[in-house]
């Protein structure tokens, strides 16, 4: 992703977020480059902090977009009328439990490893950096070469990704869990972040040769610790708050920070 593009899309972030235009908006985030600098640093220090907890509650999303598919929440305005909407739509809550992924569990950030019940499609478990997905009450696998596994999210890959942060600009505020927080745009270099982040992480965490080297997100922080953080992926690799032409949309939520984790079963999925 070039500069110039990873800013407009900032831009249009904050004026999603604020509803400014598009000339005041980028007034803004121009006047705000010192100010971004250290909060980029502040944004940093959280996603270590996070990454250093022993224990948390943790909460998932995953949206997968289909082009052929529609759900319940598209807009009227956007619906296709006739045969063809009706299968689309017929199809789309066909798939809603494959494309429509949310979970909570249990995160201990520290030993690099989660746990999450995401309902009717099972549980995720996360450790010794890999990640399975089975059905409640299934023997997680044992580990395996990292060539030998199949792709699943990683969901603690954005706070990995923060350790990076090269750009942030706040756009507003907003209650967590009942927790004041700072809304912002966050532009992560992958690259800082793989120097940043310290044994114990998968290599795929890293760029790849032809994969994007940045990643731009919206990050909920309060004082000391990330809340929460989302973005989109297009069908390019390409991730940003909100790409035109997203494929799928990502959101981990973490809470109660210093939960005990030690009645976990990590060889069973929840």
């Amino acid at each position: 992703m070039t500069k110039d593009r990873a800013r407009k899309q900032v831009i249009r972030a904050r004026m999603a977020a604020s509803g400014e235009p598009y000339s005041v908006a980028a007034r803004h985030l121009a006047g705000s480059g010192a100010a971004g600098g250290s909060m980029a640093a502040k944004v940093a220090a959280c996603a270590r902090a996070t990454l250093d907890e022993p224990g948390a509650r943790m909460g998932i999303r995953l949206v997968t977009e289909l082009p052929w598919a529609e759900t319940a929440e598209a807009p009227r305005d956007q619906r296709r009328g006739g045969a063809q909407g009706l299968a689309r739509r017929l199809l789309g809550t066909l798939l809603h439990n494959g494309t429509h992924v949310a979970g909570e569990g249990f995160a201990e950030p520290a030993a690099r490893r989660y746990m999450t019940d995401c309902g009717r499609v099972g549980g995720f478990v996360c450790r010794e950096g890999a990640v399975d997905q089975g059905r409640h009450g299934w023997r997680v696998p044992p580990p395996r070469r990292q060539s030998d596994q199949v792709t699943v999210m990683h969901w603690l890959w954005p706070l990995w990704a923060l350790t990076g942060t090269a750009t942030a600009r706040t756009v507003g505020t907003e209650t967590v869990r009942g927790i004041a927080c700072q809304q912002l745009i966050v532009e992560a270099d992958l690259g800082r972040a793989l120097e940043a982040g310290g044994q114990g992480w998968p290599a795929s965490f890293g760029p790849g040769p032809e994969a994007s080297t940045t990643a731009a997100m919206a990050v909920w922080i309060d004082e000391q610790r990330v809340r929460r953080v989302r973005f989109s992926q297009s069908a390019r690799g390409e991730v940003s708050p909100e790409p035109a032409d997203r494929v799928s949309t990502v959101e981990v939520e973490l809470w109660d920070f210093g939960t005990s984790v030690a009645h976990l079963d990590w060889l069973r999925f929840p």
